[in-house]
């Protein structure tokens, strides 16, 4: 159940800022996985489920 309320908590968050980056789902995901005491299962699933890239963004500047 609380899984369910973190994944829709993180929905509100991204409608309400739709230019959401890679890195600023990932910190929603690890404030939800602590408000709502998820495991760190819950945390890939959510990951999964919310499509956050595996890989951090380049930097062009520097690579």
């Amino acid at each position: 159940m609380s899984l369910q309320k973190a994944l829709d908590w993180i929905k509100t968050e991204l409608r309400e800022n739709p230019n959401v980056d890679a890195a600023r789902k990932r910190v929603l995901i690890t404030k939800a996985s602590l408000n709502f005491d998820l495991s760190p299962l819950d945390g890939e699933y959510l990951e999964n489920n919310l499509k956050v890239d595996s890989k951090p963004a380049v930097n062009p500047k520097t690579d």
